[in-house]
């Protein structure tokens, strides 16, 4: 028998409509699914892991060493004894005996705590500073950028990095930040009113206080930038005489045989927009999280789109931030609760593909336990936070990031292939694309998943199955339209049908009567506009079979893996969720997406299958959403014999979105319930701002839902 020609339609429905569905909560309504989530719960929590069918190629990098991009973490040497000072410091004062007393803020939110065997420590251990810098390397981040404090002529909290001199640890590149802001300090937690302590600018301490960082700058793994040792300045514009004292020191380190010093400025908050200005003097801004974002009232999308026209300004995140602890709690300390792994690997990717060649990214911080900013081990999140650190770099080492819409959100997805299997035929496939999407998961996303086809022969027609107005959807598709694949029809959904089930499929058999079903087209794929496809997705069809069905990554696993027994539950939604959330096809509802379905042209016009012809079989079997089409149509086509084959077990084609893999992809936060309503993807923003009474307590100890 000859190689028969294997031609190929697929129809894709693009619709608001399908948005409006209870797979999708919160005012967002995109998915933002966490990948990486493995192994046993620590703590009452899951641990995050790489996903074996997206990520498994990064199981077997034994090390990191991305030098163009490095990563700084900012870190704290206040952690062990030392003597008082007279500008109101105490001896001792900030360590971990806060912490100890002292378990919510002001805003009932739970302070982070140090987790595994270290517990509160003293930064004056040889073997715990070992310990850091070898954590830090193992997760990629390059070096630390250290808190320095200079007050009464002397420096301050110095002795871990004057240890540092004598035994080498940590054996990691580190950078000073001199923190010239007045310091509100408290020996009770209890007080609302706290003391400040002025840092030093007097002329007589320029020279004394520029020798004892010249032993530092001669250090080897001090860091340089364009040729000079790197030296920040949080709170420039607080310094006295700043222009004069930088020129100074400028002079002084060229003596000493260096280029000259690079001055960076940590933008936080402040009391004037000047001070966001680069300040005379100095060379570069650097972002200080959260608090330049929370000074300038911006959303992590909002935080993404913004430009700068400095030569030298590098980007920084965050996890969380919590003041209150050592303001005393006052009434205007600030609180930022805690960023899930998600939205923070998100941030942290999308930041790494925004910088330069040889520039840093900073995150704050390493170890700031008294203001609940601390990415090393904690018990509520384990090692999460630093594996979210690793995948961002390899990510984004592989070219594997979003480009943004003009709303920061993302505009395309990384999507590696499958591992489908090649079926060689001799002739081209051609794809059908009806309709449109907005959000999170929306045309444009759904457009280049398509572009990036390892099977180029396709066309792709559009129709609108909603009755709102969608007038970017032209400019949209020309946008993606420069090889000519993708067609807008003049099919549009009308006011009178908004409620009706089966409206968006009589469009959906309109489409293909009009356009797929002439002697040009041997497969037929219908979809939805917010759904993916990865680039071997289509590699797999085999013309001895009627049908060909993609495995794909779902909610519906999560939602449908727990049983009530009277009023008990079985299932748990965290360890579910550790799981590779990703269904293997059948012919039968509840185990297929109509956009996983590719049916064979020719017995699909012989027959005359039309999906309104399933529709009264439908809404029976799925009363409780009106209706499931595709569920009853593959029950239909396996009754009358249709041959089918599924991808091999474990390979994803498919993303039917929202769930949470692909949530995780956009740097959103996946809730699991067993109410369809609450399950879906959720913008960090909205959840923060919408959500407050949803944390991780609240859903650990919940049986309908949770947070992991």
């Amino acid at each position: 028998m000859p190689w028969l020609p294997a031609r190929f339609v697929v129809v894709v429905i693009f619709s608001m409509w399908s948005l409006t569905q209870p797979n999708v909560h919160g005012g967002s309504r995109y998915a933002t699914p966490y990948t990486n989530r493995s192994g046993q719960p620590a703590h009452g929590h899951r641990r995050w892991k790489l996903r074996s069918t997206l990520w498994k190629h990064r199981r077997n990098m034994r090390k990191l060493d991305f030098t163009s991009k490095k990563i700084l973490a900012i870190y704290s040497t206040r952690y062990h004894r030392f003597k008082k000072a007279s500008s109101g410091w105490e001896e001792g004062l900030v360590d971990f005996r806060f912490l100890r007393s002292v378990k919510r803020n002001k805003n009932r939110h739970r302070y982070i705590s140090t987790s595994e065997s270290i517990g509160f420590y003293d930064l004056t251990s040889r073997q715990l500073r070992r310990y850091h810098g070898e954590l830090a390397k193992k997760y990629g981040i390059y070096g630390f950028a250290v808190y320095h404090y200079w007050l009464d002529g002397e420096p301050a909290m110095q002795a871990p990095m004057e240890l540092m001199l004598k035994d080498g640890e940590p054996n990691i590149p580190f950078s000073f930040i001199w923190v010239s802001e007045a310091q509100k300090t408290t020996g009770d937690i209890s007080l609302e009113a706290a003391r400040s302590t002025n840092q030093s600018y007097d002329r007589n301490d320029w020279k004394l206080h520029f020798d004892w960082l010249l032993k530092f700058f001669k250090h080897p793994n001090y860091i340089f930038f364009r040729g000079c040792p790197l030296l920040h300045i949080l709170s420039a514009e607080s310094v006295a005489d700043l222009k004069e004292v930088t020129q100074q020191w400028q002079e002084w380190a060229r003596n000493e045989g260096f280029e000259g010093l690079h001055f960076a400025q940590l933008n936080g908050f402040a009391k004037h927009p000047s001070a966001y200005m680069l300040q005379q003097g100095m060379d570069s801004i650097v972002e200080h999280q959260p608090h330049y974002q929370h000074a300038l009232g911006r959303n992590l999308h909002e935080m993404l789109r913004l430009k700068n026209a400095s030569t030298s300004y590098f980007r920084g995140i965050s996890t969380s931030f919590d003041s209150s602890l050592q303001d005393g709690r006052a009434a205007d300390s600030t609180s930022i609760k805690l960023m899930h792994p998600a939205s923070f690997y998100y941030w942290l990717r999308q930041v790494l593909a925004m910088t330069e060649h040889g520039g840093f990214v900073y995150i704050n911080a390493w170890n700031e336990w008294l203001e609940g900013a601390a990415i090393e081990p904690t018990i509520q999140m384990g090692r999460k936070w630093l594996r979210a650190v690793k995948r961002a770099l390899v990510d984004e080492r592989s070219g594997y990031f979003s480009e943004l819409l003009p709303d920061g959100h993302p505009k395309t997805i990384p999507l590696r292939p499958a591992g489908v299997p090649l079926v060689k035929s001799s002739t081209p496939t051609h794809v059908c694309i009806v309709g449109h999407s907005t959000g999170f998961f929306n045309l444009h996303q759904t457009l280049s998943s398509l572009l990036q086809l390892e099977h180029q022969h396709w066309d792709a027609f559009v129709v609108n199955t909603d009755p709102a107005p969608f007038p970017q959807i032209n400019s949209i598709l020309s946008e993606y339209n420069s090889t000519g694949k993708f067609h807008m029809t003049n099919l549009q959904a009308t006011k009178e049908f908004e409620e009706d089930y089966d409206h968006p499929y009589a469009l959906l058999d309109e489409a293909i009567a009009q356009h797929c079903l002439g002697p040009k087209f041997d497969w037929i794929l219908a979809t939805n506009g917010d759904n993916w496809y990865t680039p071997d997705a289509l590699n797999f069809l085999d013309i001895s079979h009627d049908i060909i069905l993609m495995n794909f990554y779902t909610r519906y696993m999560v939602m449908n893996s727990v049983r009530r027994i009277g009023r008990k539950e079985e299932g748990n939604c965290c360890i579910r969720l550790d799981e590779d959330i990703c269904l293997f096809s059948n012919l039968k509802l509840g185990a297929v997406d109509l956009g996983a379905i590719v049916f064979r042209a020719a017995r699909f016009r012989s027959e005359g299958i039309r999906f309104l012809n399933v529709s009264q079989v439908s809404k029976k079997k799925c009363p409780k959403y009106g209706g499931c089409h595709d569920g009853a149509m593959a029950d239909h086509l396996r009754q009358q014999g249709w041959l089918f084959k599924s991808h091999p077990v474990d390979v994803c084609a498919f993303h039917h979105n929202s769930n949470p893999t692909s949530c995780d992809m956009v740097g959103g936060i996946w809730i699991d319930s067993l109410d369809p309503g609450k399950v879906g993807c959720y913008d960090y923003e909205y959840f923060d701002q919408h959500l407050p009474e949803v944390n991780i307590q609240v859903f650990q100890a919940s049986k309908k839902a949770c947070f992991c």
